[in-house]
């Protein structure tokens, strides 16, 4: 159609990524284009949940409606990229209509990126109605890496400011939040980058630092923890 149009694009292998950054070779693109959520709605076909660029992880209750005059079945189908060449259906043609309910349950726990999930009416002489939704699936869990403070690391109650705080935290769709955890309550939370500041502790001894980062889909990853020596 007219609103397409095809480009194609030098991936890097992942160990000439930063190379591909500094020389300004453009990647593919990352985002969605909104236009595609703002298709016509059909009569008794709608797609409740998810909703258009959702980030998705694990099974997802698809959540909406099927049905109308002359319906026949519906099925659910999903298709990678945002322009699907291939259509993989979700369980088996549901011949029972739904109004505004569970539609059925997407496994995507196989799957990372960008998709495109259908739904799919079928009604007499041969008469089809659909929706799409684009979204993005996440089932991998964020990378984090400690630079401040080392282990074993010692700090004075009396220092001004407390214990330095530095977390590189990475995902590719995006985190949601870093927090520094301390004999499990949360004492530090950052919720964009720079991931970085001081955390004074209230009473000296031996402590143990969890960093733990959650993505945009809810995956979470945690550190070793880190053992800090406060000194009065």
């Amino acid at each position: 159609i007219d609103l397409v149009e095809e480009r194609v694009y030098f991936v890097p292998p992942p160990e000439a990524v930063e190379w591909a950054g500094r020389a300004g070779v453009e990647g593919p693109p990352q985002e969605y284009d909104t236009l595609y959520g703002e298709l016509p709605a059909q009569p008794g076909v709608a797609l409740r949940w998810p909703k258009s660029f959702a980030t998705l992880r694990g099974t997802v209750a698809v959540q909406g409606t099927a049905r109308g005059e002359g319906f026949r079945y519906y099925r659910l189908q999903y298709g990678e990229g945002l322009n699907p060449t291939r259509w993989v259906q979700i369980g088996e043609d549901q011949a029972s209509p739904v109004e505004d309910g569970l539609l059925g349950d997407w496994d995507t726990s196989e799957l990372n990126g960008l998709y495109v999930l259908q739904l799919v009416v079928v009604r007499e002489e041969g008469r089809v109605a659909t929706a799409a939704v684009p979204v993005t699936v996440d089932n991998q869990a964020p990378q984090v890496r400690v630079i401040t403070p080392r282990p074993g690391e010692m700090v004075r109650l009396s220092e001004e400011g407390g214990l330095p705080l530095e977390v590189d935290a990475q995902d590719a769709y995006g985190v949601a939040r870093v927090q520094v955890v301390v004999a499990g309550r949360v004492v530090v939370t950052w919720t964009a980058p720079p991931y970085s500041g001081r955390w004074e502790p209230a009473a000296p001894g031996n402590v143990e630092l969890v960093i733990r980062a959650e993505d945009l889909a809810g995956n979470v990853s945690e550190t070793a923890p880190i053992p800090v020596e406060v000194q009065p």
